[in-house]
């Protein structure tokens, strides 16, 4: 005889009926959205990122363009000159008539300020900022004339970039006053 009794202790059990999920699926679940969420996290970062640097670089070609086109449009349409030319702070004045236009550099802000008979206003944006503006004159032959401009433009969004610009436009017109 014997004392314990395998076949009973080995019996089969009634199966329980499992209501939830056991720890290591639980587990599993926990890691898999643990990861996901990492991977959309990093993604918007990368995402988030590339839109300023996106930003940042469409604010310095808008201001540079914006500059450079007033600049050209202003010098064909002028007969007279003047200004500091050769400085990193220059300033330069054209006159049409009795119209008077001038571009100057706001050291405060890092802004072109352009002035046209009193009026003020902005070339660059609020988001860039002109370290430099350098003008100056060109005179290849006694009646043609014209004008150069040097700036640097950085960006203050974003990853900081420094880009330098320069550009030239010669006078239509003889011009009247050389100063």
């Amino acid at each position: 005889m014997m004392l314990f009794d395998l076949k009973k202790i080995f019996a089969e059990r009634p199966e329980k009926k499992s209501s939830g999920f056991s720890l290591i699926e639980t587990l599993i679940y926990v890691f898999l959205v643990a990861l996901l969420t990492i991977a959309i996290v990093s993604s918007l970062a990368r995402m988030t990122k590339s839109y300023r640097d996106i930003k940042a670089e469409r604010a310095m070609a808008l201001s540079a363009n914006n500059l450079l086109n007033r600049f050209s449009y202003e010098v064909r349409r002028s007969n007279g000159l003047g200004g500091t030319f050769g400085t990193a702070t220059g300033t330069l004045s054209l006159t049409q008539g009795t119209s008077t236009t001038a571009f100057s550099l706001e050291s405060s802000s890092g802004r072109v300020l352009i002035s046209t008979n009193g009026i003020q206003d902005y070339l660059t944006s609020s988001d860039t900022r002109i370290s430099a503006l350098t003008f100056y004159k060109l005179q290849a032959t006694s009646t043609s004339k014209g004008v150069a401009i040097q700036f640097t433009i950085s960006n203050s969004i974003g990853n900081i970039r420094t880009e330098n610009f320069e550009s030239s436009c010669v006078f239509p017109l003889i011009v009247s006053s050389w100063v």
